[in-house]
């Protein structure tokens, strides 16, 4: 027996907005116990609004202007599902994602915000680039740019549609961007064109007019043309029309106009406004149902009707915070209480800044300097996380009086088969996948027995592995799906067809409820993953513990007589490496919290990269020998096939593909706990001393996960084989070196530039 303390409630939160990012540092500082947060959101960065201005206009990186969410939610203890949602399920009380599985909850809070509204104007849909969802706007941003190279010198109009604090800054700082971009360049480009259009009498409606004065001021000083009373009833391309029977035309027509919120918090029942936003009370808790709380944009305070600002969703968390906290605890709820008049810091472009608050008003570049102090404060926050430790009770929060059912009731959890998940529970997950079936499956699942009965094709030879490991990532879906990925190919690297799989899992210890979902979860990732390569699991092997854990064993049987095999490289073979690596150094650096999302977000993609498309061209050119890379890393699986061929081989550091992050992992001394282990293989390398210091060195010996194939093929093959494999949906394959002739007794490796 040992003693634990299992999931009992679920709480989930949707959107990664300011106010989530309080309740995650919150929960990170004060974790409750018994309680999982989940964290959905399409991004792993979030940008702050603040600060999106003076990204836009060329004042801040990226990273100075985003938070990552993982390193943030690794600190909350947190899953993190990268999704989109589109509908709830409140009787069920489950989300449903584009990607993922429904997710179960018994909490859940909103925090999406809201994007401009665009449906109610005929054609917009069409034709407009809306400000928000924010990362979608980058992305056309950095297309627009491009397509700047080509107008050939010629002015282009912006049009904005929207004259609040959000048009008039965009206005501003995109027209600062380009001036300063034209600045740098030797052709002679025109000035672009900008104009606001609103439907409103005045600019910035919600502030003073003092406030007003100034920015018309500014933006006539900048050339602005401003058009007010002007709803715009149509938009056509290239031009659009008002309700005053104007036509105006532009290149690219920016839309930040009203806020609007997605259809599905209304289609689940959710008790919405006029306009659609979720109705809450004081306590930010829904009017209709008190398991869903909702921040930010997205919320309308039936009390306190207040503008869509993020001024509020940042004060909004703590609340959001200790209230989530307290009705997963029974306890009472606390109020939010907006503030009526709130400090406003609204720039320029450049680095100059208005200010004000009530009938206050002050502007000028020291006001830019406090707005840019306070931004980089509050940001710092959430990008420097303090160090907690678990083991001190200040860190953890309990019921004061624990009850049967409380969530941080600790209970003596069974091991040996006791540690079993109950058999109701893992049929009513067997129930809600669907399983790819197989004839030459005999007894499998359907019904089960105490072990599975297969055949083979006749003549044909059973190949079989396994392996086992800890989840890398804090979403058992994505999990479950690299885990198999990584387990089938060991089969599919020795050229042979998977026939089967039985299933090892393990999760967080929970109740009946939490721990049906988790496993629904993991093996919802496992079964996606094998029913891609048209694999019927056939059964396996559940227990609970401390956290996610899967293996596999997988069998599948020979197509040929001649299977891929370590032994066969020839001198003068073409070495091929059809994945870059690194993804050792990448996941040392989440477990460090200073892993940059873009790294996590190609590992990612790449480890869910199968390697089964690129078999049939391994047999197409008479490939003999091929194994995949995992664990021992690139230089030892090539010491492996090496050793077996009795070759020895010229390896080019340089041809070799990383993952992005790899060298400033390497630089960082971040690398895989394995990696002193596999680092025992460079005597290997004759020429290893020269090479020690070069950047891409340390990747040699990472260890990988879900790897790429390394295999060699003959000269004349090479180029053309590498060309198709790219054709498959794996562009960063490269030829990485040669084969030459052993010419000691042992196998050696020279490395070149």
């Amino acid at each position: 027996m040992q003693g634990a303390i299992p999931i009992k409630k679920e709480i989930v939160l949707i959107g990664g907005g300011h106010a989530h990012l309080a309740v995650l540092k919150q929960f990170g500082m004060r974790p409750l116990p018994g309680v999982r947060l989940t964290l959905i959101s399409p991004n792993y960065d979030t940008p702050y609004s603040g600060m999106l201005p003076g990204y836009l206009a060329g004042h801040y990186s990226f990273a100075e202007s985003h938070i990552n969410l993982l390193p943030l939610c690794q600190f909350a203890r947190a899953q993190f599902y990268r999704d989109t949602v589109v509908g709830l399920d409140l009787d069920q009380r489950k989300i449903e994602c584009q990607q993922h599985p429904p997710v179960a909850f018994d909490i859940v809070s909103i925090n999406t915000g809201s994007t401009p509204a665009v449906n109610p104007v005929p054609g917009a849909a069409n034709h407009v680039i809306p400000i928000k969802p924010v990362e979608k706007f980058l992305q056309r941003w950095a297309e627009i740019e491009a397509e700047l190279e080509h107008t050939g010198g010629r002015t282009l109009h912006f049009v904005v549609a929207g004259a609040g604090a959000g048009g008039v800054e965009l206005a501003l700082s995109l027209q600062h961007r380009l001036e300063k971009r034209r600045s740098q360049q030797t052709s002679a480009n025109r000035k672009h064109r900008f104009s606001l259009v609103t439907a409103s009498s005045t600019i910035l409606p919600t502030h003073n007019r003092q406030v007003q004065k100034s920015y018309r001021q500014i933006l006539a000083e900048r050339n602005i043309d401003l058009h007010t009373n002007q709803r715009i009833t149509e938009v056509l391309a290239n031009r659009i029309y008002t309700h005053q029977k104007k036509e105006y035309y532009y290149d690219y027509l920016l839309w930040v106009t009203n806020a609007s919120t997605p259809p599905w918090p209304k289609t689940a029942g959710l008790a919405v406004d006029e306009l659609g936003f979720i109705s809450v009370n004081d306590c930010l808790q829904s009017t209709s149902h008190p398991c869903v709380f909702a921040a930010g944009d997205i919320a309308s305070m039936i009390a306190h009707q207040r503008p869509k600002s993020g001024v509020f969703a940042v004060r909004q968390g703590r609340t959001l915070a200790r209230n989530l906290r307290a009705i997963a605890l029974g306890q009472s709820l606390i109020p939010y209480a907006p503030q009526r008049h709130f400090l406003s810091l609204i720039s320029t472009g450049d680095q100059f800044a208005v200010a004000s608050r009530g009938r206050w008003s002050m502007k000028g570049k020291w006001v830019w300097k406090w707005k840019d102090w306070i931004d980089r404060r509050w940001l710092q926050g959430y990008q420097v996380l303090p160090k907690m430790d678990p083991g001190n009770p200040a860190n953890r929060s309990q019921p004061p009086h624990p009850k049967p059912g409380d969530a941080a009731q600790p209970e003596a959890r069974c091991t040996g088969c006791g540690s079993k998940v109950g058999h109701k529970t893992l049929n009513r997950v067997l129930q809600r996948i669907d399983i790819t079936q197989n004839p030459l499956i005999r007894i499998g699942l359907e019904p089960p027995d105490d072990a599975a009965v297969f055949s083979t094709p006749e003549s044909s030879p059973v190949v079989q592995t396994v392996d086992f490991f800890p989840s890398l990532i804090n979403d058992p879906f994505l999990s479950g799906q690299i885990t198999t990925i990584h387990c089938l190919s060991d089969i599919v690297a020795m050229g042979a067809t998977p026939l089967s799989a039985q299933i090892i899992a393990m999760v967080p210890y929970g109740n009946e409820r939490t721990t049906e979902e988790s496993l629904f979860q993991l093996m919802s990732g496992a079964v996606k993953a094998l029913n891609a390569h048209q694999t019927p699991l056939i059964g396996g092997h559940t227990l609970e513990g401390e956290q996610f854990a899967m293996g596999m064993t997988v069998n599948g049987y020979m197509n040929s007589s001649s299977p891929l095999m370590k032994q066969g490289l020839k001198p003068g073979d073409q070495l091929i490496l059809t994945k870059p690596i690194g993804t050792g150094m990448i996941f040392a650096a989440l477990m460090k919290q200073k892993c940059v999302s873009q790294w996590i977000a190609e590992t990612v993609e790449e480890m869910l990269r199968s390697n089964a498309a690129i078999i049939p061209l391994l047999r197409q050119y008479d490939v003999a020998s091929a194994t995949d890379l995992t664990g021992f890393g690139l230089i030892g699986h090539l010491a492996e096939i090496m050793e077996a061929s009795r070759v020895d081989a010229i390896l080019d550091i340089n041809a070799i593909p990383l993952l992005n992050g790899a060298v400033e992992c390497a630089r960082e001394g971040i690398l895989s706990s394995l990696h002193p282990q596999n680092h025992q293989r460079h005597a290997l390398i004759i020429n290893d001393s020269a090479f020690r210091s070069d950047r891409r060195y340390p990747a040699l010996f990472d260890p990988q996960t879900s790897g790429g194939l390394l295999f060699g093929i003959h000269a004349d093959h090479a180029a053309k084989c590498l060309e198709q494999i790219h054709q498959t949906g794996s562009p960063r394959a490269r030829i990485i070196g040669r084969v030459t002739a052993m010419n000691a007794q042992r196998p050696q490796l020279t490395l070149t530039r």
